[in-house]
């Protein structure tokens, strides 16, 4: 699964993550290598690689299930 987010978000992607939470406790037939989450953030100016794992520390995000991703800053093209 893979989905986008904010860590700075204060409703959406929380729930979001809820929710991606309690779909993982059904994934547990499969190994975390078999299925995992993607969680791909929208902000790569203030989602640093730290905030990342700030963030998945926060919301107990298995490693070996969740991968946070981030882009280097400035990188988005403009809409």
């Amino acid at each position: 699964m893979v989905v986008m987010i904010y860590t700075r978000c204060g409703y959406a992607c929380p729930r979001t993550v809820a929710d991606l939470k309690v779909l993982e406790n059904k994934l547990s037939k499969y190994k975390p290598g078999d299925v995992g989450i993607v969680l791909v953030s929208m902000d790569p100016d203030r989602d640093t690689p730290a905030r990342l794992k700030a963030f998945a520390k926060a919301y107990h995000l298995d490693a070996r299930r969740w991968i946070l991703l981030t882009s280097p800053s400035g990188n988005w093209p403009p809409c």
